[in-house]
């Protein structure tokens, strides 16, 4: 039996009885470094758990099935991105519960904040906990320095990879790992769009195929490497789209939409999205592999160019109410180019503030 299966854990609110016990834990040498201040210096300073905003706001304590205090965990909110920080009762540390205690807490914070990407800190040295964290489904992304109370300390960041609800069932999910490593493995840059995009943020159901984005400059590049996974066809655009190069391929059963310079015509002209890198607005990792986002802001202009698409914009402008972070620079970037009146308008609310519902 899997140990997360073994070592049952949940989470509840944290309340002042419990910020007052996690202080008094004390970890030996060299895990001393997560000790914390005795309550009352936390507490005359209102820090961390010991304010009441950011205890309710921020921290969750972890108890077993008896509800016993195991551990707490701090949800901490970032744009795109929940960062945890979490502590296992000393003497429950190396006892072989570790993977279970952190899965727990990433599935929470899954929960709270489907669309967000959880990742995580943790000092280069702490191997055990490392190994905790890679068997719970985290992943390294980055290694560098930041100071910390103690000094300067060098840091893995280490991002969650949710293999039970990212890309749908087996199947769904092989073609875009597949794509994905073939384009990586040979330096082509893309990105995901479009609904599968937007179901890894959780704010649709996986599709039945995936869009890609290319730069127009590699776009023959990606097609002859896309075209060694499975059969494909050029496609001709239909009305009112022009995208200059479109491909459709069939990878393990998924259908997968390659296309490079999308263009949309409209009443006032024709709008072309020039997809570069630098758009790339997030990397998921999932199995291990990076799969590059495009931004949900040149998905917003194309869908409100694209005849029935009302319901897309309107869950994006939803999540943009809920979470902010509007990359001003992509709608500006829109209104260089010819727009109908209507999107004009909307793209323009935006950059002023919320659009009202």
């Amino acid at each position: 039996m899997s140990e997360h299966k073994e070592h049952m854990f949940r989470l509840r609110p944290l309340t002042e009885e419990d910020g007052r016990e996690i202080c008094t834990w004390r970890y030996p040498a060299p895990y001393d470094t997560y000790n914390w201040k005795t309550w009352d210096e936390p507490l005359a300073n209102r820090e961390e758990f010991a304010d009441p905003e950011i205890r309710e706001a921020q921290y969750r304590a972890v108890v077993d099935a008896e509800g016993a205090l195991c551990g707490f965990a701090q949800l901490f909110p970032l744009a795109g991105t929940t960062r945890l920080g979490l502590g296992m009762r000393p003497e429950l540390c190396g006892a072989g519960r570790g993977e279970a205690f952190v899965r727990s807490i990433a599935a929470e914070a899954k929960r709270l904040s489907p669309q967000n990407e959880i990742d995580l800190e943790v000092l280069t040295w702490n191997k055990r906990a490392i190994r905790a964290y890679e068997r719970a489904g985290f992943r390294m992304t980055d290694t560098y320095e930041r100071k910390t109370p103690q000094g300067t300390g060098e840091f893995h960041c280490m991002v969650w990879e949710d293999t039970s609800a990212t890309l749908g069932d087996e199947g769904k999910r092989q073609a875009p790992l597949a794509t994905a490593g073939l384009l990586n493995r040979n330096q082509v840059e893309w990105a995901l769009g479009g609904s599968s995009m937007l179901a890894l943020y959780g704010l649709a159901e996986q599709p039945d195929d995936l869009d890609l984005l290319v730069n127009a400059s590699n776009a023959p590049k990606a097609h002859a490497l896309l075209s060694s996974l499975g059969e494909h066809r050029i496609m001709e655009p239909k009305s009112p789209f022009c995208t200059t190069y479109f491909y459709r391929y069939s990878i393990r059963g998924v259908g997968v939409d390659l296309m490079g310079l999308f263009g949309i015509e409209h009443a006032e002209g024709v709008y072309r999205l020039d997809w570069k890198a630098e758009r790339i607005a997030r990397t998921k990792v999932i199995g291990g592999i990076p799969i590059p986002l495009s931004a949900m802001e040149d998905w917003y202009v194309l869908y409100s160019l694209m005849p029935g698409r009302e319901a897309k914009t309107a869950v994006l402008e939803r999540y943009w109410r809920d979470h902010g972070g509007i990359r001003m620079d992509l709608l500006e970037d829109a209104l260089q180019q010819s727009l109908p009146p209507k999107v004009r308008e909307r793209i323009e609310h935006w950059l002023k503030g919320p659009v009202s519902r």
